[in-house]
């Protein structure tokens, strides 16, 4: 609907004297307002066409959306935080994660800038007393530091991260929160970002390691270091599809030249692939391109180009 008019007349109870009635009509005729002409910015947010009832692109399949959203990220983004540290047995659970700058690049692959939007809504600081446990011996048992307490703060973050679904919903929300203390020197930050993570999972990215599981890893506490790197479900890989044949590339078992039964894992084939191709293909078509290359037809072309 158009915007109204500033010279539009007021509404009054009393009908117009008739000098008010001859000064109106003998004003010039108003220009025609002409009807809302689509940007380009409204065609992009209508999903490119002309039809204002179009939708954004990520919206036109929004299950094929919510499955890009909650893909696997890549391998080489994905770390293991220790929690629950068993001092005796010098092992840690390992919990997954990726950096929070993982999560926007996903969104912005997803559903692209500008259709997605992060804030944070609120923050709260607040005193609270912090309990050091006592510090034993490992063999004797013995304490060798005492139960202690220290006065310290927490931050608590709320976080909420928005999708633009359409003129008819507009801006839909996810939330959630997260909270830090002082013993983090980077406190505030670090519980922004937590609820910014736990927000976005709520979306889809992210929410995979949740089904991680807890799992054992053989942990040294003085160094702070994985004594045997936790490793990533299979499942927990992306899928990736051959350039060639298009199907799925898989993880494969094969004998190698002792006999003995090996296997190679689907993402290590793709891997190979990108190195040797630049693209992903599957075992049996690299060995295609490998035969095709040493073909009599191909030794032929390589021996032309090298004598021009």
């Amino acid at each position: 609907m158009p915007p109204r008019k500033n010279n539009a007349p007021a509404l009054v109870a009393a009908a117009p004297t008739a000098e008010v009635t001859s000064a109106v009509e003998a004003q010039e005729p108003e220009a025609v307002v002409e009807p809302h002409v689509l940007t380009d910015i409204d065609r992009l947010m209508r999903g490119g066409g002309q039809d204002e009832r179009a939708l954004p692109l990520y919206l036109q399949d929004w299950a094929k959306t919510i499955e890009l959203l909650k893909a696997p990220f890549h391998p080489d983004d994905v770390s293991f935080l220790p929690q629950t540290i068993d001092y005796t047995a010098k092992t840690a659970t390992a919990a997954a994660y990726a950096d929070s700058r993982v999560y926007t690049a996903r969104m912005n692959e997803v559903i692209g800038y500008g259709f997605w939007q992060s804030e944070v809504t609120r923050v709260d600081i607040a005193p609270f007393t912090k309990i050091i446990k006592a510090k034993l011996d490992y063999k004797t048992k013995e304490v060798i530091s005492p139960q202690s307490e220290i006065s310290a703060h927490k931050v608590g973050a709320i976080v909420r991260v928005g999708i633009w679904m359409g003129l008819l919903l507009g801006w839909v929300w996810q939330d959630s929160s997260g909270a830090k203390d002082t013993a983090d020197e980077n406190w505030i930050t670090s519980a922004e970002a937590q609820a910014y993570k736990r927000a976005m999972s709520k979306w889809g990215p992210g929410i995979y390691f949740y089904s991680f599981g807890k799992l054992s890893y053989p942990y040294d506490p003085k160094t702070g270091q994985w004594k045997q790197q936790p490793q990533i479900p299979e499942w927990a890989y992306p899928i990736n599809y051959c350039n060639d044949c298009g199907e799925q590339i898989v993880t494969i078992q094969y004998t190698d030249k002792d006999n003995i039964t090996q296997s190679m894992h689907a993402w290590d084939i793709y891997l190979r692939g990108m190195a040797q191709y630049g693209v992903g293909v599957c075992p049996k078509c690299s060995k295609a391109r490998r035969n095709a290359a040493t073909s009599p037809e191909a030794q032929s072309r390589l021996q032309e180009q090298q004598a021009a």
